[in-house]
């Protein structure tokens, strides 16, 4: 997983790092792909974007964002999960990811919530009513 780390930190870097991520998006692991497109949408360069929009050719991230509960209950793709977060998410959808079972979507609704000026919490000894990673496959 350290080329998973590598591509985090590169999108933590800034716009200096987006020529060397979208060469990254080359490798053949699926997982690295789906962290470097992470990064690039967090840089949040224009570049980056029409780059990531380019990838994301007929998926619709509103739907994504709209019918997250049931794509976490599949388990479904984490980056597309993020990335409709990013772009389309709500509080409601970041407490989800808190506190659905997968430390990449837990992450991210802590990261969605403090950008946004929120606090989430775990729910007490996890489960809570809400969506759970890979419940329903």
């Amino acid at each position: 997983m350290v080329q998973w780390d590598a591509a985090e930190a590169l999108g933590k870097i800034g716009t200096s790092a987006v020529k060397p991520l979208i060469a990254a998006l080359k490798d053949k692991n699926s997982a690295i792909k789906s962290e470097v497109i992470l990064a690039l949408e967090m840089i949040g360069d224009e570049r980056a974007k029409e780059f990531i929009d380019s990838l994301l050719e007929g998926i619709d991230l509103k739907k994504i964002a709209t019918d997250y509960v049931s794509i976490i209950n599949k388990g479904g793709k984490t980056w597309l999960l993020i990335l409709a977060l990013m772009r389309h998410g709500d509080l409601s959808m970041a407490t989800a990811f808190l506190n659905c079972g997968n430390s990449k979507l837990e992450e991210a609704g802590l990261v969605w919530a403090k950008e946004h000026g929120y606090m989430i919490m775990s729910s007490f000894g996890g489960g809570g009513s809400g969506p759970q990673w890979g419940s329903k496959k």
